[in-house]
């Protein structure tokens, strides 16, 4: 059995576009690895991508990339929790600014 053709016929029942039609040349689910014709599906969850280890993201505001920061994890759980009465299970945090590619082009 193909799963293409799976996918296709999921496409076309559900997908709702404005974009042309276009050759569909691989599917991935990491936004690193996107190539141009390539599909990128999104899976609902709590994260952005496959790694569940402690990390950060950073979000390009020239052209949206998101990239992995790792670094060691900030203990601003703890510190909340000295601050709220309630009970802190995690927190998100993005930086934002200028990758290295948009910042080249200056």
């Amino acid at each position: 059995m193909r799963r293409t053709m799976q996918l296709y016929a999921l496409l076309e029942e559900n997908a709702k576009t404005q974009l042309p039609d276009q050759e569909i040349t691989g599917l991935t689910d990491d936004s690193r690895k996107v190539k141009p014709g390539m599909l990128f599906a999104c899976i609902r969850g709590e994260h952005f991508d496959g790694h569940t280890e402690p990390h950060y993201h950073f979000i390009c505001t020239e052209c949206g990339k998101v990239e992995d920061i790792f670094m060691e994890e900030l203990q601003i759980n703890k510190i909340a929790q000295d601050h709220f009465d309630g009970i802190i299970k995690g927190h998100q945090t993005y930086y934002y600014g200028i990758c290295p590619k948009c910042n080249k082009k200056d």
